[in-house]
C-alpha cells in the first residue's frame, strides 16, 4: 500500500490515562502517524513521558526500514536528537528549537 509512496508523518507521545501499568501509572505511547494515509505507522510504549525521545531514537532505524518512502517526521518537541539515524548513515535527523523555528 505504501511501498512506492512518499510518506510524511508526525510523531507524538500521548498518555493513555484510562489505562495503567502494574504500578498504577498512566501508559505512555509514542505514535507515528501518517495523516494523509490515515494510518498509524508505529506505536511504542515508553516507560515515562520524559523517555519518549529515547524510545523514538531507538526505533528510528526500524521505522525507516519498514517505510522506505518515509521522507519527513515532524514533532512537537525536539525528541530525537540531531545526527544520523542508527544503522542508516545516509539518513539524518535535525532539531529545531520548540516554537522558535531556529536550528537547535
Amino acid at each position: 500500500m505504501v511501498a512506492d509512496q512518499e510518506i510524511y508523518a508526525a510523531v507524538d507521545g500521548k498518555w493513555a490515562k484510562q489505562s495503567t501499568d502494574a504500578k498504577g501509572n498512566p501508559l505512555v505511547m509514542v505514535n507515528v502517524l501518517a495523516h494523509d494515509l490515515k494510518l498509524c505507522l508505529a506505536q511504542w510504549p515508553a516507560p515515562e513521558k520524559r523517555y519518549e525521545h529515547g524510545v523514538l531514537r531507538e526505533r528510528l532505524g526500524q521505522l525507516f526500514e519498514s517505510y522506505p518512502g518515509l521522507r519527513l517526521l515532524t514533532m512537537d518537541a525536539p525528541v530525537c536528537g540531531a545526527g544520523p539515524v542508527p544503522g542508516h548513515s545516509d539518513l539524518w535527523t535535525g532539531l529545531y528549537g520548540a516554537g522558535q523555528g531556529e536550528p537547535a
